[in-house]
């Protein structure tokens, strides 16, 4: 079991990899961009302090601290 493992570090099952792909997406990463700006300005993120520290706690690539870095 422990050579299989090893076998298969670093490759992704092919879903992984058609998932991946669907996620870099350009017209859904957009999607996802938009939706992101709405939930944070619902929340009053933007009226914060420009040197407001935050952690970040959302399962994903950072696209929300992007947004607040932008």
């Amino acid at each position: 079991m422990e050579a299989e493992r090893q076998e298969g570090v670093g490759v992704l099952p092919e879903e992984s990899r058609a998932w991946n792909e669907a996620y870099r997406d350009p017209r859904l990463a957009a999607r996802r961009m938009r939706k992101h700006r709405q939930k944070l300005a619902r929340l009053g993120v933007f009226s914060w302090p420009r040197g407001t520290r935050v952690l970040d706690l959302c399962c994903g690539t950072g696209e929300a601290l992007r947004i607040l870095h932008a």
